[in-house]
């Protein structure tokens, strides 16, 4: 997966081979420099930081002039982390928009424009009152009831109203790059959200757009809603569960017991360097500890693969989960104690 940063430029269209016209929007991408590489050993996972856009040394605080010094690169406006970067790159390094090639998909993040406080009618897309004639006062462009009056007495959860509109992260997905001009710094990617009709005498100018579900191509109007297999167990069987679990870790000598220990201060490195002495690095383990203790939750917060939790919280698919249950010497009371209930 590569990734860049870049800006719109804004809208026009192409001609493909059989001669239809594209609708597709101007993106400058790039060129965008490597202020970071993070690496699972140090890191605990692996990423790759880019900066993008010019900024003013005097808006740019001490802290970051010594991140982009470090980088060789002046004060940027823009940071973002790609994860799972296909190629290796190097702390300085310049990412440009040869990173993709015509006819790729891609996955697009951004911010839509901010329309400020609507109504219904453009927020929701609402037609208000169609009979505009026969008995309608001044309820044209009202959102209408919103709910019941005895019975729920209340608002239900997500009812559409007015409120503000915009300016929120959009993900659009699957767009094709059409063209990229390198010299220019530009990719055209194919799609937009232009309305159906003109905006002007049609009387339909708020109708949908190219990507509603009712057209062909659009998009999925009710996607797939994955199903809840959890269900409830009596605190008789969630003990046995989770004895058997243990059980199961000690037949196969997946626990180990361990002295009391904990960090003076959070450190990632010396939690790593444990995980490295039992071959962990890559593999799930579980630190059951007799209390919270905040340093070591926080050195193996950024670790994939570990997981903390104090010996009152250990739960069945944790154990299970786990390649290798770490427990400290202190907690086996507590656990001796919970299997008891």
């Amino acid at each position: 997966m590569s990734g860049i940063i870049g800006k719109k430029i804004g809208m026009t269209s192409l001609f493909d081979a059989s001669g239809k016209n594209l609708p597709c929007t101007v993106i400058e991408a790039g060129p965008c420099v490597v202020t970071q590489v993070k690496t699972k050993d140090v890191d605990g996972y692996s990423s790759v930081q880019l900066a993008y856009d010019e900024a003013k040394e005097k808006n740019t605080s001490k802290a970051m002039m010594g991140h982009f010094k470090k980088a060789g690169t002046t004060p940027k406006r823009m940071l973002v982390e790609f994860g799972r970067f296909q190629k290796q790159h190097q702390l300085g390094e310049t990412v440009t928009v040869n990173e993709f090639a015509e006819g790729e998909y891609v996955d697009v993040v951004g911010t839509s424009k901010g329309k400020g406080f609507q109504g219904v009618v453009k927020r929701y897309n609402f037609k208000g009152v169609n009979d505009a004639t026969h008995g309608q006062h001044n309820r044209l462009r009202a959102p209408g009831s919103i709910g019941a009056s005895s019975y729920p007495s209340r608002v239900f959860k997500g009812m559409r109203m007015a409120g503000r509109t915009g300016g929120a992260r959009v993900k659009m997905i699957n767009l094709e790059v059409l063209k990229v001009v390198e010299d220019k710094k530009r990719s055209q990617l194919s799609g937009s959200r232009r309305k159906i009709k003109r905006q002007k005498g049609t009387g339909t100018a708020r109708q949908g757009d190219i990507k509603s579900p009712l057209l062909r191509g659009g998009a999925r109007a009710f996607g797939p809603r994955p199903r809840n297999y959890s269900f409830k167990l009596n605190k008789k069987l969630r003990r046995l569960a989770r004895i058997s679990a243990l059980s199961y870790k000690l037949r196969d000598n997946e626990v180990i017991v361990v002295e009391d220990f904990s960090f003076e201060k959070a450190n990632t490195k010396q939690y790593l360097s444990i995980l490295k002495g039992f071959d962990l690095v890559e593999r799930r383990s579980l630190m059951v500890l007799p209390q919270a203790n905040l340093n070591v939750y926080l050195s193996a917060r950024n670790i994939k693969n570990a997981k903390v939790t104090i010996a009152k919280d250990v739960n069945t698919y944790d154990m299970l989960n786990a390649n290798k249950i770490f427990i400290a010497e202190s907690s086996i009371k507590e656990l001796e104690t919970l299997f008891a209930k």
